[in-house]
């Protein structure tokens, strides 16, 4: 297909498209995320609203020290095809393909397991709480704000979610 357009018009859609990858706001709770792997063992650094080189644009770049980078998409209910479906949109599922096609490992944070975040009670002294400096109450409840998570839950939730991106890849593979 890319053959049958002229040049110029190639070049104008790429535009187009990197223009518009540009334009995407980050959500209340993509930096809340961000916020929280910051504090998790192995974690390098997180950037967020990284443009890749295929015009996409990603939640988090996650460097970790045993997975490597990482793409993270926060994925809120928009993402899905109706309120409380777990089946993405096309659009969604479109970018995760063309992700994974270019080798980038990535991983998807979905709103409800984020939510079962948020609900767990702490466990344990072994895990440090992961508390908001920015708070009147370090490690008191805040909307919207994962405070009963431990670094260790989210370093779970990291590794399981790099598990399913890699049974989806070879589940992918011809």
């Amino acid at each position: 297909v890319a053959e049958a357009l002229p040049e110029a018009l190639r070049e104008q859609a790429r535009d187009s498209f990197l223009g518009m990858a540009q334009l995407a706001p980050s959500s209340r709770m993509q930096r809340l995320v961000a916020r929280e792997l910051r504090a998790v063992g192995g974690v390098r650094s997180v950037e967020e609203e990284v443009v890749v080189a295929q015009g996409y644009t990603v939640d988090l770049l996650v460097q970790h020290a045993d997975f490597g980078p990482l793409a993270v998409e926060v994925d809120g209910p928009h993402h899905f095809l109706s309120e409380g479906s777990r089946r993405p949109t096309g659009a969604t599922q479109l970018k995760r393909r063309q992700l994974r096609s270019s080798g980038l490992r990535l991983v998807s944070l979905p709103y409800w397991e984020l939510n079962e975040l948020q609900a767990q009670p702490r466990r344990g002294r072994d895990d440090l709480r992961v508390c908001s400096a920015s708070t009147s109450s370090p490690c008191g409840p805040s909307p919207g704000h994962w405070h009963g998570a431990t670094s260790g839950q989210w370093s779970r939730l990291l590794e399981r979610a790099v598990r399913d991106d890699q049974r989806v890849e070879s589940a992918d593979d011809p």
